[in-house]
């Protein structure tokens, strides 16, 4: 993902479009103020080169966001991207995995669908496949299966291995 002529407005733009005459329009209006957020936040990474703890609380937050337009689509796709450039942004991978709210562990999941580095997706679903939750594990494998079908090879093969031999029956 290269995003040199970021333009927050743009984006916007686009997503109203897609919006506005949808079913979905109420769900889009609640939301927009933090799809607005969001977007502003990347405009500023992206002009200024650097993310600070500020801009970290603005992806942290559209993560924990409920609409999947939010923490996937929007914050969860820059977080991927960013994961590859800041250090603090993989960091924020691993709060969120840890998280006592299963569901903001359930977002951070499925936002490695996102494809962020290979090492950060391992470590966190090695962690989910171990989390209390059934829930949890039940979405980290299912998070194995759609990257291994998508990349047609079984690149998380050991580590649903590992989790069914840690299985007790």
């Amino acid at each position: 993902m290269n995003y040199i002529f970021f333009s927050a407005k743009s984006e916007i733009e686009k997503i109203e479009k897609h919006y506005i005459n949808s079913d979905l329009k109420h769900i889009y209006l609640k939301h927009k103020e933090e799809i607005l957020i969001i977007l502003n936040c990347v405009e500023k990474i992206e002009k200024e080169n650097r993310i600070t703890e500020e801009d970290l609380k603005i992806l942290e937050n559209g993560i924990k966001n409920s609409w999947e337009e939010v923490f996937f689509y929007q914050a969860g796709k820059y977080v991927s991207h960013y994961s590859f450039k800041f250090k603090e942004v993989e960091q924020l991978f691993y709060k969120l995995i840890n998280n006592k709210d299963y569901k903001n562990r359930f977002r951070i999941l499925t936002v490695l669908l996102n494809e962020p580095p290979r090492k950060i997706t391992k470590e966190v679903l090695s962690k989910a496949l171990n989390d209390k939750s059934l829930t949890i594990q039940k979405k980290a494998e299912d998070i194995i299966i759609r990257l291994n079908a998508k990349h047609k090879y079984n690149f998380f093969q050991k580590l649903s291995i590992q989790k069914l031999k840690n299985k007790t029956v």
